[in-house]
């Protein structure tokens, strides 16, 4: 496994790094260093990791890595079954996510969710922990953005976290975004 499929692996599971350093029985320094290529990680430890994510349900390929569908359960389809074949991701807070992500982000949704939440090009990259660089090459983009993965679903989360609902493209309907109904407190 290498330190690309390894964040790929963990974008299509969306888990976080602490998430897989906890699965995998690592310290969390482990796991970032071997994906930042900062040094060089004992072979046992890249083991347990992809060991993590296989149980996980992906599927390293010679180019990258796949999530593959697990068998039905009786009990409630394909996601409960999924989510049963997770293990130690079972209980990731983050699962709702990846099941309900359709589609990739378009450099207008990005722009659009910006401006319903007032927020400018540095709010969402402190939001979203990513570099202001990176969010301004992707709402510059005519056509999809230049996001990796695992940016993409940095951006989606914190939209998501701040109320936004992002709406997949729909026959001729393009994609959109909206807000949350934002629930009333009860007196």
């Amino acid at each position: 496994m290498t330190p690309a499929q390894s964040r790929a692996a963990r974008a299509l599971l969306a888990i976080t790094q602490s998430e897989l350093a906890t699965a995998s029985r690592l310290g969390l320094s482990t796991i970032v260093d071997f994906e930042k290529g900062r040094r060089q990680v004992s072979d046992d430890a890249i083991k347990a990791m992809q060991s993590a994510l296989e149980r996980g349900g992906i599927v390293f390929t010679t180019t990258g890595a796949e999530l593959v569908a697990r068998k039905k359960s009786a009990h409630g389809g394909f996601i409960a079954a999924f989510r049963e074949g997770l293990g130690p991701f079972q209980e990731s807070t983050h699962m709702g996510l990846l099941l309900t992500k359709t589609g990739l982000l378009s450099a207008a949704q990005i722009r659009a969710a910006r401006a319903l939440l007032r927020w400018s090009a540095q709010d969402l990259a402190r939001e979203s922990v990513l570099g202001i660089n990176t969010i301004r090459r992707a709402e510059v983009a005519e056509e999809g953005t230049s996001l990796t993965a695992a940016n993409e679903l940095a951006i989606r989360r914190a939209f998501e976290a701040a109320g936004v609902l992002f709406i997949d493209e729909n026959g001729s309907n393009g994609p959109g975004v909206r807000l949350r109904k934002r629930r009333r407190k009860a007196p």
